[in-house]
């Protein structure tokens, strides 16, 4: 049986790098949970494959974890979260809770 995400998923558009082989590449991470990402890349990855990424979340809070491609489809990728610090977890957790937060309506 196959990962199946949990939690929150929220959509951002958040530039954002790939570390992988020694190398940097830009991407942009599209959607999130404090679970995994869905990220947009220019280069193909694989499935099963470990990838370090980093994006800003805010002005202060930014968001570095490394993650394993769960699925790939066309020039974006999904990937859960394998290792974070609880820092970044931390902020991860805040930026989400924020965004739910400014769509749900107050009465």
């Amino acid at each position: 049986m196959g990962y199946r995400r949990k939690g929150t998923r929220v959509v951002v558009e958040r530039d954002a790098v790939i570390h992988r082989q020694g190398r940097v590449t830009p991407c942009m991470v599209v959607d999130l949970s404090e679970e995994g990402v869905r990220v947009r890349a220019g280069s193909p990855v694989d499935i099963g494959e470990e990838l370090q990424i980093s994006c800003g979340l805010t002005s202060r809070h930014s968001l570095k974890c490394q993650v394993q491609v769960t699925h790939t489809r066309s020039s974006e990728f999904g990937a859960r979260i394998t290792n974070i610090s609880p820092e970044h977890r931390g902020h991860l957790r805040e930026f989400i809770d924020d965004l739910i937060a400014m769509k749900v309506p107050r009465l």
